[in-house]
């Protein structure tokens, strides 16, 4: 229910900058003829984008065509390829399509071809023929499409670790149980010069104060002190490596010698790992592990003066580990800087007793609603002795309140769930995890 829930709104927040479809030499779609101009020029529409282009042959208005685009200057030049003008329901028209790229008509490739006309995506031979081959290596799988789909609408390299790191979110399993998975390996075996790292890492994320057989006093986490929940989040950001790369590039620029082996979090200390071969088993919890990473990573979008951020960072909370994933949709200032006047925050989170909650928090002009979505009825009861304390501490940082709204998932999203929701019984429940 809950990934179905953040998907979608993770595609409603999609801004047109990033939808808007780039089209090459040699791509193929199929569209429809919105307008006629003097001089073969035309509006064409491609799903919901329009492209005024330059056509080689008289078409008809209203009418749809495979098109091909081919090079020129100024507006796009698009030729009508030659296997029939309308789509129907059989595979005729497709296995003509492929003819045309003179790739074998398959059941797989005519399977594929059909995702990327279903999916109004441009296709091109080497297009294609990468995507099968992604698919063969892993599974023709509703699960593969979906990462295909991520893949070619936000124009990420089409390779098999961009692959693989979308399918490790479009899965979404759990982050706790991959890094737990990790360490239960690499704790289980002879510890290494190249394990030891990698175990200190995870331990440093995992552990708290008292695991680790320290005081607690500076070292656990006090749940209802804002600044201390929010200097924790930014540090597991940190040591999560979701900055890897920007971390190294600035860190070239400063001092091109830098040796990057010595930038400290998971993701470089798993890439180092890697890098010395390990065996096989490690290897595949590994690149898991990195792969999820990466994929988090991925699904953020920076798509012109629109920004999209989506982090998922395991959290411990007493003796239970869970994952948070927080969501952030807004705009950039002039200066380039995030503007928390204007913007929109989801956090989810399941809890021992509330189990799954999503927080969904709007701000326009500074004034923030709230809506608080979840199973439990009396989650509503529980909050109220914290709503005049959150009012005032926003007061305080300049923002209003304007109102705080509770309900429960809608049918919809419960027919979506893809797993077993954790069962909630009101005569069992004995207490409240963190304070809202």
């Amino acid at each position: 229910m809950i990934t179905n829930f953040i998907q979608s709104l993770q595609h409603q927040e999609i801004s047109p900058e990033m939808l808007k479809r780039q089209f090459q030499p040699g791509q193929i779609f199929y569209g429809k003829v919105l307008k006629l101009y003097p001089n073969q020029v035309a509006v064409v529409q491609v799903g919901n984008q329009r492209l005024v282009a330059n056509l080689e042959v008289p078409l008809s208005a209203d009418a749809k065509y495979w098109f091909q685009v081919e090079s020129g200057e100024g507006k796009i030049h698009l030729k009508v390829l030659p296997m029939g003008a309308q789509y129907g329901d059989d595979n005729s028209s497709l296995t003509g399509l492929l003819k045309q790229m003179q790739i074998p008509a398959t059941k797989e490739n005519v399977e594929l071809i059909n995702f990327f006309i279903k999916e109004q995506l441009p296709v091109s031979k080497e297009k294609l023929l990468n995507a099968h081959h992604l698919l063969k290596t892993n599974d023709f799988s509703k699960e593969s499409f979906a990462a295909l789909k991520e893949v070619f609408m936000r124009n990420l390299p089409v390779t098999k670790e961009t692959f693989l790191s979308v399918l490790s979110s479009i899965k979404n399993e759990p982050f706790q149980n991959v890094i737990q998975n990790l360490r239960t390996q690499l704790t289980e075996g002879p510890i290494t010069k190249t394990s030891e790292p990698l175990l200190q890492l995870i331990d440093a994320l995992l552990l708290t104060g008292q695991e680790k057989g320290e005081k607690a006093t500076g070292q656990d986490i006090r749940w209802e002190n804002g600044k201390q929940v929010a200097d924790h989040l930014k540090s597991l950001i940190g040591k999560l490596g979701f900055q890897y790369e920007n971390q190294v590039l600035s860190s070239l620029k400063e001092a091109p010698q830098l040796n990057v082996q010595k930038l400290e979090s998971l993701k470089a200390g798993l890439l180092r790992f890697l890098s010395e071969e390990p065996p096989a088993q490690l290897k595949e919890s590994s690149e898991r592990l990195l792969h999820k990473i990466t994929g988090i990573q991925l699904l953020s979008n920076d798509a012109g003066p629109i920004q999209q951020y989506v982090v998922q960072v395991p959290l411990s909370l007493w003796n239970k580990t869970t994952d948070l994933t927080i969501q952030w949709n807004g705009r950039k200032k002039e200066n380039g800087q995030i503007d928390p006047d204007y913007c929109r925050i989801l956090f989810y989170l399941e809890l021992e007793y509330l189990n799954e909650i999503i927080v969904d928090m709007q701000i326009q002009n500074r004034v923030m609603s709230i809506r608080i979505i979840s199973d439990v009825t009396e989650i509503q009861g529980f909050a109220a002795p914290f709503t005049e304390g959150l009012r005032n501490n926003l007061d305080e940082l300049g923002f209003k309140l304007s109102n705080i709204a509770f309900q429960k998932p809608s049918m919809p999203e419960r027919k979506q769930q893809s797993g077993p929701k954790p069962s909630y019984h009101p005569t069992h429940y004995t207490g409240v995890d963190i304070r809202i």
